[in-house]
């Protein structure tokens, strides 16, 4: 399946967002080897985080119907969106609406940036391993 370019989008941001960070750590040696490590580590994080986060803007959505749509229509609107075709919809959206994307976008970092420390860690045990192999 072919990625959006939403999603591509959300997956880029993630990813020079974790390495602007990574760039301000103090007392780390930074090199192609860990960048690269550490921005695909975050990479995963992000896609594990993505469903999540569609999750997360549905009631954003949703208050934003009900200050436009009768109680009736907002009800079915929520119904809607829990369906299997509501789900679908709100990837089409994803995949075209902006404001949805970023609204998916700061919902996935918010759920990313605290395994910063963590996936660091990951990066380096990852490169020392590569680097004790080429030894």
């Amino acid at each position: 399946m072919r990625e959006s370019g939403n999603l591509q989008v959300i997956r880029h941001n993630a990813s020079e967002g974790a390495l602007a960070w990574l760039r301000l750590q103090s007392g780390i040696e930074i090199d192609d080897t860990l960048e690269r490590l550490f921005a695909a580590k975050v990479l995963l994080a992000a896609d594990d985080a993505m469903g999540p986060a569609v999750d997360d803007v549905l009631p954003t959505l949703t208050e934003e119907f009900a200050r436009r749509l009768s109680m009736a229509d907002v009800e079915a609107v929520t119904l809607f969106l829990s369906s299997d075709a509501g789900q679908r919809f709100i990837a089409l959206q994803l995949t075209h609406d902006r404001r949805v994307r970023d609204l998916v976008a700061a919902r996935v970092w918010q759920r990313v940036f605290p395994a910063f420390p963590a996936i660091l860690q990951s990066s380096l045990d990852s490169r020392a391993t590569l680097q004790s192999l080429r030894d």
